[in-house]
């Protein structure tokens, strides 16, 4: 909708309230260029950097703070530095992935990793009977459902949004609730997907 009312393509900023900017597309948009001038991010798993072109977790240390030093700050992004240079021919290394955080990700029985982010796409045909939704991981293959109904459109196809739900999850436990509301986070954030497995908190390597 940008690109036809403006009539130019927008390009997306990758960054942090703590970070500032850390990475930016260029017009190619075939990744996003690391602001090397600005940071140094590194690609970790278990605290130890991968080989370019391995996923991993997005470490990045702050090199122009002066108040408070962020040094190898684990942003629980799952991201890879690309093994080829982006044809727009700028020199700075290209990141390919950015999956969202570690704890974001949906994990299932046979150790595969979901980006949450395909859940909107499971629901959207019942949008129009769903105001506010919320799924949580609470066990592996043990998921819970929180929906606030639609006051224009109570009615809300339980068996269909459980189906939908468990068509990419496979055989899976999923619990439905409706509830008037769905409270944010202390951040103030009011997340669609929470993970309650035990992980490590979000930090220094």
């Amino acid at each position: 909708m940008i690109e036809q009312a403006f009539g130019i393509p927008p390009i997306d900023i990758f960054g942090t309230f703590e970070t500032d900017n850390i990475a930016f597309q260029c017009g190619a948009r075939h990744g996003y260029h690391v602001a090397i001038d600005s940071v140094v991010l590194e690609i970790v798993r278990d605290g130890r950097p991968v080989p370019i072109g391995s996923e991993g977790e997005i470490v990045v240390t702050v090199l122009g703070n002066r108040t408070q030093r962020f040094i190898r700050y684990n942003l629980r992004d799952i991201g890879r530095l690309s093994t080829l240079r982006c044809a727009c021919g700028l020199p700075f290394p290209l990141l390919t992935v950015i999956q969202g955080r570690a704890n974001d990700l949906i994990v299932l029985a046979d150790g595969r990793r979901l980006t949450s982010l395909w859940f909107f796409g499971q629901i959207k045909q019942f949008v129009a009977s769903i105001q506010q939704y919320q799924l949580r991981q609470t066990d592996i293959g043990h998921f819970e459902l929180l929906i606030v109904p639609s006051r224009r459109c109570p009615e809300v196809d339980r068996a269909g949004v459980v189906n939908a739900v468990r068509s990419a999850l496979g055989d899976v436990q999923i619990e439905l609730h409706l509830v008037d509301v769905i409270p944010p986070d202390r951040s103030g954030k009011r997340r669609f997907f929470i993970s309650q497995l035990a992980t490590a908190p979000p930090g220094h390597q």
